[in-house]
């Protein structure tokens, strides 16, 4: 083997039914280099160990796996799990380039690795090169993320207001792991997380081009939350882009605006606390522990009814944000 352009982190939990679909996606690229595939399972119990190990045996050169064991009497947050999987593969990469691969996803396209190495071979300015995806409800597509068809090259805080590349589409240059302020981001280096960490010193390029699947399978990590839960962890991605780079405050106000609001309106809109009190009880541990502030704020406007100065001031900029946005749009739509 020469030297390896490409390393492609593949993480699972209980993904038995379709490990075989994604990783033949993963073994399917045509490109004029060497690329490698690390596998990382969460400890799963349904068989999709056991698959990945005969898929490794069958492609030793190619493949690694790498298992984080769990305590079956234990309870854990899904997204903590995947967080640590994810931050523990980044220690294996060979690759000028990464990327990470869900391992209920799948690529479309035989060239998709090659075209992405050729815009940072070609763009050396920015450190991330991301696609268009199709979003998998059943046996439909829902949706494609993001809906823009013409390509685009972004500075951070540009990209940062206004757009969203599916992590998994997004290749980065090795170099980005370096930005890794792993004390911070153990728990919560997912999605956004993942996007915001890495693209701290490059711009971000965009291909149009459908080039993977996003499978929505409703039993996701994200998609299997609670609405309380989902908008919570927005938040708690707002305190930890706070962290990482807090001269870029505003622009991250704006990019959760939405989820602010949520919290504003929640109890005016007489919303129910649909999540199971047990699983509530370990969010509110793993928001303590990492004493997210505006987090606990949202938190306990939504459990006790108390909202902090800190709060309102950040429900009044983002009730302003919106409302300039609305009015912007309907100039637009009017031009």
């Amino acid at each position: 083997m020469g030297r390896i352009m490409v390393s492609i982190l593949a993480t699972y939990y209980n993904n038995y039914e379709y490990v075989d679909e994604g990783i033949q996606s993963l073994l399917d690229q045509e490109c004029d280099f060497e690329y490698e595939i690390i596998l990382g399972d969460d400890g799963s119990n349904d068989g999709t160990r056991e698959k990945l190990e005969k898929w490794c045996e069958a492609y030793p050169n190619i493949m690694s796996l790498h298992v984080m064991e769990r305590d079956n009497n234990k309870q854990y947050l899904g997204p903590v799990r995947a967080s640590r999987n994810r931050l523990n593969l980044l220690q294996y990469v060979k690759g000028k380039y990464f990327m990470y691969f869900d391992g209920d996803d799948y690529y479309i396209d035989s060239h998709k690795l090659q075209e992405q190495v050729d815009v940072l071979e070609s763009h050396p300015e920015c450190i991330a090169c991301g696609h268009r995806v199709k979003v998998l409800d059943h046996d439909s597509i829902k949706f494609f993320i993001p809906k823009k068809t013409s390509a685009f090259e972004k500075e951070l805080w540009s990209y940062w207001l206004t757009d969203y590349l599916h992590t998994n589409s997004l290749m980065f240059r090795a170099e980005c792991k370096y930005n890794i302020n792993t004390d911070v981001l153990r728990d919560f280096f997912n999605d956004n997380c993942i996007t915001y960490s890495m693209i701290q010193s490059g711009k971000v390029f965009y291909l149009p081009k459908s080039m993977s699947v996003y499978r929505w399978t409703g039993q996701g990590i994200y998609t299997n939350s609670s609405e309380v839960v989902k908008h919570l962890r927005e938040i708690m991605s707002f305190d930890i882009e706070r962290r990482i780079n807090k001269s870029m405050w505003l622009v991250s106000c704006f990019r959760h605006r939405k989820h602010l609001l949520f919290f504003r309106n929640y109890h005016r809109n007489k919303q129910d606390v649909a999540v199971n009190d047990d699983t509530m009880k370990k969010w509110k541990e793993l928001i303590d522990n990492n004493d997210l502030v505006l987090t606990t704020d949202c938190y306990n406007y939504v459990f006790e009814g108390t909202k902090s100065r800190r709060l309102r001031s950040f429900m009044f900029l983002a009730s302003i944000m919106n409302s300039i946005c609305s009015v912007l749009l309907l100039f637009v739509k009017k031009s």
